[in-house]
């Protein structure tokens, strides 16, 4: 198995009190906000891009943090049934660990596969598609 390795940049940006030349993707204009390339010092107006002159891709920190769920996304939960019997033996409901509310028997009750955690089927909804992380696997 070979990785491959994706070489990157994070430019500082730059305030320069008189406007300076910088690329504007591929054509060329006058700024006084500019990221410059640790590399090669080629000033770029733009992230994320890759540097015209010794082709680095140039991001910022934010922009990776941004993408991070987008590469490692919350896996699916696993549906838990749990059937209401009508023996002497009464279930006990379990707490979602979300907002701490109880899940009784016969309600849609997800958990994950990691930590092993409860969760409704709105705590699980909020979690892939707004949080975008499980707090139980913290």
């Amino acid at each position: 198995m070979s990785t491959d390795f994706v070489y990157m940049g994070f430019p500082r940006k730059s305030f320069d009190p008189s406007p300076v030349f910088a690329y504007e993707g591929r054509g060329v204009g006058l700024t006084t906000t500019c990221y410059v390339c640790p590399r090669c010092n080629t000033r770029t107006t733009e992230l994320p891009t890759v540097c015209c002159v010794c082709n680095l891709q140039l991001s910022s920190s934010s922009h990776i943090a941004r993408s991070h769920h987008h590469l490692f996304p919350v896996s699916n939960f696993i549906e838990v049934i749990q059937e209401s019997s009508s023996s002497s033996t009464a279930l006990i409901p379990s707490t979602c660990t979300g907002y701490m509310d109880l899940l009784f028997p016969g309600n849609l009750q997800l958990q994950c596969s990691d930590c092993l955690n409860l969760f409704c089927l709105e705590c699980c909804m909020f979690l892939h598609d707004t949080l975008q992380n499980r707090p139980g696997c913290s």
